[in-house]
């Protein structure tokens, strides 16, 4: 895929993500892509306090079709310790799944070692722990 389709690409599945997010967590403001993600490095794809989220979308290839280590490295990288780390990621052809740190299941563990291990899940069920951190900020 060129360069530019492939751009084309990411920007639809986080235009998709942000109107999705919006509508599955009952945000009154909508979510809006971060666009300064271009211009510099290790900014997320989408703020969604407590959450700073990053987005990919792939074709499928001969890897399969889970995330990759350095998707999640690069959105805790971008995080810091103000937001959780949110991955969210789709192949072609399949369904979107997202990825939260261990602590975003359980608040006691964020002061372990494991607290920013990955644990991914399909959609419902992240939106489902996702809306009790939003609702807790308001």
């Amino acid at each position: 895929m060129s360069g530019r389709k492939s751009r084309n690409k990411g920007a639809a599945f986080e235009r998709w993500v942000a109107n999705q997010l919006t509508e599955d967590l009952g945000l009154e403001e909508p979510l809006r892509r971060n666009l300064s993600q271009y211009q510099a490095d290790s900014l997320p794809d989408l703020v969604c306090p407590p959450f700073k989220i990053e987005c990919k979308a792939y074709a499928v290839n001969g890897a399969g079709t889970w995330f990759q280590d350095d998707w999640w490295q690069q959105v805790v990288d971008a995080t810091g310790d103000d937001l959780m780390p949110c991955l969210i990621f789709k192949y072609d052809r399949h369904r979107p799944r997202v990825v939260l740190p261990i602590v975003a299941i359980n608040a006691e563990w964020g002061e372990t070692s494991s607290a920013l291990y990955p644990f991914a899940s399909d959609w419902d069920y992240a939106v489902a722990v996702m809306r009790e951190w939003v609702d807790a900020q308001v």
